[in-house]
């Protein structure tokens, strides 16, 4: 039986100075930076979470609001109140099952009294932030980690929650419904641009790199988790977003250069180059987003492969979208419909179920901690998905309906997330 939950509780967002990372969960935040992309007052990828805080304040450290029109000044005025750290929100959440929020946002995520502090300075930033006795009694240091800067990279250490793609309630290769893994990143701070008449097409571009640990209790234990994404902007409005994650190594399993070489080159399938069931190299999805604003509205999708030929994924999952922002009184509303299938190829009449998440060698499958790192409805699910989003000075509020059908193909699962 479902039960329909009220939440209520007095909400802070993280302190984040302008050095700050801003995880994905701010479904405000991301309203009201999506109405000043579209004005054209920031130039940021908003398909790649975390954002650099830095990137952000560098950005609209000189826009004056009074060469902004109303909405847009509120906006901003937000956005620079929520990077100082000064903003406080009362929130009242109203769902079923709100530990599973899936979409983005962090509403009914969180569980049990928190505490929180950062720093930064010139080269070195850092936040720490402790949830103690959730529903499993666990204490937890999600969002918290220490960087340091390196020119204009982020190399930095902790368990930072991730979210790539366009997706509102979902992404298809990483989102922030399973708990963040353990890693070390590397990302650009502001987008590179380069002089070069002939790259120009390429640019800007946001780089983004990790190699995180996954749990000890897996089928194969101790399993590393490596991802890249890349972001081109190479017209006004237009986002490419190029992901790659990988298992990799593991208990039992190769973990030399070698293994790591073949996987980057993505010889990891049996009979490429010679590669046999002992050593073959890894578990990995890749796929391409796209993100077009026209104005104030946007289409979105994402396509990931389960597998490889010819060098390119293969045996896609997708999502779509449409959406669209305006000023709502001096705040922003922003409203989205979406598709998502997990199950793969099925654009095809036979589709292949229990495929999505799913790997014959690491066989506790795309998922840490019990949970898919990817889409919340995990593998072979189907859903449309409604949601409202409304950001301003005094009332801020969400609604979001879906329809969803899970693991569809009919069997039973121990691994799944949803639906087992």
């Amino acid at each position: 039986m479902r039960i329909l939950a009220i939440l209520v509780c007095l909400w802070l967002p993280p302190q984040i100075a302008a050095q700050q990372l801003l995880s994905p969960g701010d479904a405000w935040l991301r309203a009201d930076l999506q109405l000043l992309a579209a004005a054209g007052l920031i130039d940021l990828s908003l398909t790649t979470w975390p954002v650099s805080g830095e990137a952000l304040a560098i950005q609209i450290e000189s826009i004056s609001t009074q060469d902004l029109d109303h909405g847009n000044a509120a906006a901003l005025l937000r956005v620079r109140r929520g990077l100082s750290g000064t903003a406080v929100r009362t929130v009242i959440a109203v769902g079923e099952q709100p530990g599973q929020p899936g979409r983005f946002s962090d509403l009914g995520r969180d569980r049990g009294v928190g505490v929180g502090y950062r720093w930064s300075g010139e080269r070195w930033q850092g936040r720490l932030r402790a949830r103690f006795g959730d529903a499993d009694g666990h204490h937890e240091l999600d969002d918290s980690y220490l960087g340091m800067r390196l020119g204009n990279w982020l190399l930095s250490a902790g368990a930072v929650p991730r979210w790539w793609g366009p997706g509102h309630d979902g992404s298809l290769i990483l989102s922030h419904q399973a708990r963040p893994v353990p890693a070390l990143a590397l990302d650009t701070v502001t987008p590179i641009n380069v002089s070069q008449p002939w790259l120009r097409w390429l640019v800007p571009t946001q780089w983004h790199f990790f190699a995180g640990q996954l749990e000890q209790r897996r089928v194969i234990s101790d399993a590393r988790l490596l991802g890249a994404r890349v972001v081109l902007q190479p017209v006004d409005g237009l986002e490419i977003g190029l992901s790659r994650t990988a298992q990799w190594g593991g208990a039992g399993r190769p973990q030399d250069f070698e293994s790591l070489a073949n996987l980057i080159l993505g010889r990891d399938n049996r009979g490429d180059s010679g590669i046999t069931l002992d050593d073959e190299p890894g578990n990995q999805l890749g796929g391409i987003d796209l993100h077009y604003r026209l104005g104030r509205s946007a289409i979105y999708t994402q396509w990931i492969g389960e597998d490889e030929a010819g060098g390119l994924p293969s045996r896609f999952i997708a999502l779509a979208g449409f959406e669209r922002w305006r000023r709502h009184g001096n705040g922003v509303l922003n409203w989205y419909v979406e598709l998502a299938d997990t199950t793969v190829e099925f654009y095809k009449s036979q589709s292949r179920r229990d495929l999505a998440y799913e790997h014959f060698i690491y066989r506790s499958g795309y998922r840490f901690r019990g949970t898919a790192l990817g889409h919340p409805m995990d593998n072979d699910g189907l859903m449309i998905a409604f949601g409202v989003t409304r950001s301003g000075d005094r009332a801020q509020w969400q609604l979001g309906v879906r329809r969803t059908e899970l693991n569809r193909d009919g069997g039973g699962d121990s691994r799944h997330t949803l639906a087992p």
